[in-house]
């Protein structure tokens, strides 16, 4: 059965009129096309002759015409039969035209003639110009694909006045899927470039253009190289200024000149020095630059810093941890705008020892008033906020009577009330230790509550010991009394035995105490 349709035509005079009758080659497809545009393919298979259709010319559609309406039958044996027209065939397109044409519609490539130069930015579109290096001429085609406005993108030809597109790609269709060669130009020549905005409407659709394989790729040769098909830094192609990281820019700028058996040392933060690979004697960052490292990673507890007098926090100590000594002043750590810090910024503050000073924070956070107290602070950007507080204290009533009664108590060391009464407690991550009590009614002159401890259980006073001192309060007067904070030794911060005792009584007079409590921090 032949294949009808409808083409657009391009007329050719011919020397002769046509016959009446025109025989094919045997088992060649041949395209007939009448002066109405209308068209007939025979496949050759049987057909021997056509008879007289048309006098006078002959009308022969384009490559370009036919493809739309014959690319669902240029397959199979029609594509690939070698019989099918040749290069010279004046009657119907050859073999590999059609089947290129097919294949860059497949492809969604449809080849135009090469261009000069493509922009490399926006341009006016008129008069002769210098563009890529390559001073233009009337005439030139140019690849413009950098316009501000994207709808004026295109293949235009130059011209002393306005340009103009080129009459290849002066519709949308035309346009797009358009692909070129850039044939000259400092930066783009030997590339490609297809069109890949479809469908378009010229004046209103932006278009854009992508990079088509097959150009050439260069290096600037400066700091990379092209190696076959690969590129690489080049030796000392890799400077300060092309590194982000402040250490790493160090390094680059002050160690510029490399030398065989060498690395680069940092000594401080802008320092470097080269050190010989056999030098096993010095790390290749110094210690305060690892910190440096931290800090500009954000990496929070990145180095410890010890303070004995008011401070303020630097911003380049992001995430530093500041161990405090107080003796008995208060000292106050000045932190950062949290506006300034930035979302983010961490800080640890600890009291460093057992004096009676405080450390508190400037804007007010929370105090520290033990030895290890520590908090974190964290800025959102707006406000400091309190991200771990610090450890609270416990504490243990060790009476359980409202008014406690020692009857004549004794001088010798005895437990309260001469009861053996020892308390179980699991002191572990407890470091201070301190005893208070109410006191209702006096006892002799040199009398005292004692906290003492022990590992095991004993029902022997004298078998329980002092922690680090002795952990006491007078019974000699009316009121409350509180110890001082006592260090808990490493033995007594374990699961142990706590027990209240006593002594320095006259062995007559009877105190009485209201409360007595046990504070462990």
């Amino acid at each position: 059965m032949p294949l009808e349709g409808s083409i657009q035509l391009r007329s050719v005079t011919s020397s002769a009129a046509a016959t009446s009758t025109e025989v094919p080659l045997a088992n060649q497809p041949v395209i007939v096309v009448f002066p109405d545009g209308k068209f007939r393919l025979y496949r050759g298979d049987g057909v021997t002759q056509l008879q007289t259709l048309y006098s006078g010319q002959k009308y022969l559609p384009t490559n370009e015409h036919i493809l739309a309406l014959l690319a669902t039958y240029i397959e199979g044996p029609l594509m690939t039969d070698p019989t099918f027209g040749g290069a010279t065939n004046s009657d119907a397109p050859s073999s590999l035209a059609v089947k290129q044409l097919v294949d860059d519609r497949v492809a969604a490539v449809d080849w135009k003639d090469a261009v000069r130069v493509r922009t490399t930015a926006n341009i006016t579109l008129s008069g002769t110009q210098t563009i890529d290096g390559v001073a233009l001429s009337a005439g030139d085609r140019v690849l413009v694909m950098n316009q501000s406005t994207a709808t004026q993108n295109g293949i235009y030809v130059v011209a002393a006045g306005a340009w103009s597109r080129s009459d290849d790609a002066n519709t949308g269709l035309e346009l797009a899927w358009a692909t070129v060669t850039v044939m000259e130009g400092t930066v783009h020549a030997g590339t490609r470039w297809t069109c890949n905005t479809s469908p378009i409407t010229l004046g209103s659709t932006n278009v854009s253009w992508t990079s088509f394989g097959g150009g050439t790729y260069t290096a600037d040769e400066a700091t990379l190289e092209l190696v076959g098909s690969q590129f690489r830094a080049k030796d000392d192609g890799i400077t300060a200024a092309k590194l982000a990281h402040a250490v790493l820019k160090a390094i680059a700028g002050v160690i510029t000149t490399p030398v065989a058996g060498h690395v680069p040392r940092m000594t401080g933060a802008s320092t470097a020095e080269l050190m010989p690979v056999t030098d096993q004697s010095k790390d290749l960052l110094a210690l305060s630059s690892v910190a440096l490292w931290l800090q500009n990673l954000g990496v929070p507890f990145n180095q410890v810093l010890t303070k004995n007098a008011d401070f303020t926090v630097a911003l380049n100590e992001r995430g530093c941890v500041f161990r405090v000594t107080t003796g008995s002043a208060t000292i106050t750590a000045t932190l950062p705008s949290a506006s300034t810090a930035g979302n983010g910024f961490v800080v640890v503050i600890q009291k460093a020892d057992t004096g009676s000073g405080t450390v508190v924070t400037s804007p007010a956070t929370a105090p520290l008033l033990h030895e290890d107290d520590r908090i974190i602070l964290e800025s959102d950007g707006a406000s400091w906020i309190v991200i771990s507080p610090t450890s609270p204290a416990i504490s243990i009533p060790l009476i359980s009577t409202i008014n406690a009664i020692w009857s004549a108590m004794p001088s010798a060391l005895n437990f309260f009330q001469t009861v053996t009464s020892p308390v179980r407690l699991d002191l572990r991550g407890r470091k201070l230790i301190r005893l208070s009590a109410m006191v209702g009614v006096a006892g002799a002159a040199g009398s005292k509550l004692i906290l003492k401890y022990r590992t095991s259980y004993s029902g022997v006073v004298t078998d329980y010991q002092d922690f680090a001192s002795e952990v006491s309060v007078s019974l000699a007067a009316v009121g409350p009394v509180t110890s001082n904070w006592i260090a808990l030794p490493a033995a007594a911060q374990a699961d142990v035995f706590v027990v209240l005792s006593g002594s320095g009584g006259n062995g007559s007079t009877s105190p009485n105490v209201r409360s007595v409590i046990a504070e462990f921090h």
